[in-house]
């Protein structure tokens, strides 16, 4: 038994003996753990500041990235513009230029351009007059150049008209030469009934309502105008409060595209009667036009040799409208 309790306590005193050996050791190891804390702890802080170092970096390198994507992104769109303005440069290069001959009339010009007009109307506007189709940069080539007071496609397919006479050049430009746009664009005329029409297509499109009746021309619907979207308006222009002045600045206000064409104050009827290629060249139709004033010269010219050695006499030629005499020729803006 004693022997026993001996052997136990020999194993007791071992246990504890490993055990006091063992918690040394873990003090000896926590020992130096901690003596290697603040050099980890260091090390650490050295990571981390190293680690937002190179976010920094990385960031830096993204804008830089971005900055020369933008850079490459303008270049590209200054290739493509230039690219662009070459291709319209080549196309301009050799188009043709001239004048369509205005011999009598001393109220409008027309000019061409390859397939643009370059008219200046009674009133001294630019007007130009571009191609249907026409590509966008091209387009925007000659509005450039030429900076006018309105661009307007051609042919025109909507027109609304101030004057009879207009109308009536319009008329024979359908008739004479053949073509039927010309009067199928008349959407409107400033009518309001005052007057009785000769020209039977036209008065039937006013009766069956393919052409509109806008009211007169001294004060006309400008919402029936709007409302029919017309490319252009053909007016003449007169002052006074039976004029059409106030027309005219209701219809810039409107921001609806207008020309004017004031034949009645060419002091030549000659010039009066040349109009018609101002007209004509909003249906691309000045060839066929020159051709049919030259008729008209040819006539007129034929029947004043009959009259060549009569004496002349004195004619005063003026309309009286509204209590206002209104002289032929008269200044342009009087």
């Amino acid at each position: 038994m004693a022997q026993t309790q001996k052997i136990l306590y020999t194993i007791l005193g071992a246990a504890i003996l490993a055990a006091l050996a063992g918690l040394a050791v873990a003090i000896a190891t926590y020992q130096s753990l901690s003596g290697l804390l603040p050099s980890l702890e260091s090390r650490l802080g050295e990571i981390s500041s190293s680690i937002k170092s190179l976010s920094a970096e990385v960031e830096g390198l993204k804008a830089a990235l971005q900055a020369r994507e933008s850079q490459l992104a303008s270049l590209n769109r200054s290739l493509a513009e230039l690219a662009r303005e070459v291709r319209t440069l080549r196309q301009v290069a050799g188009s043709l230029t001239g004048v369509v001959e205005v011999r009598y009339a001393r109220l409008f010009t027309i000019t061409y351009e390859g397939s643009v007009y370059i008219l200046t109307d009674a009133m001294g506007r630019r007007i130009l007059l571009v191609p249907r189709g026409m590509a966008q940069d091209l387009a925007a080539y000659y509005t450039d150049k030429y900076k006018p007071a309105v661009v307007i496609k051609y042919p025109v397919e909507r027109a609304v008209y101030m004057s009879s006479t207009h109308v009536a050049m319009a008329y024979r430009l359908y008739k004479e030469a053949d073509n039927a746009g010309v009067l199928k664009s008349i959407v409107g005329i400033m009518w309001g009934k005052e007057y009785d029409w000769y020209l039977p297509e036209v008065a039937e499109m006013l009766k069956n309502g393919s052409t509109a009746d806008v009211g007169p021309a001294y004060s006309p619907n400008y919402e029936l105008i709007a409302k029919l979207k017309p490319d252009v308006v053909f007016v003449y222009f007169y002052p006074g409060p039976y004029g059409t002045e106030s027309v005219i600045k209701k219809l810039e206000q409107l921001g609806i595209p207008y020309v004017v064409i004031n034949e009645f104050q060419e002091g030549d009827p000659l010039g009066r009667a040349e109009w018609i290629k101002f007209i004509a060249a909003f249906y691309n139709l000045t060839s066929a036009a020159v051709g049919i004033f030259n008729g008209i010269e040819n006539k007129w010219r034929g029947l004043a040799s009959l009259v060549a050695d009569l004496d002349r006499p004195r004619v005063a030629w003026f309309i009286i409208y509204g209590g206002v005499l209104y002289p032929a020729g008269a200044a342009r803006g009087s």
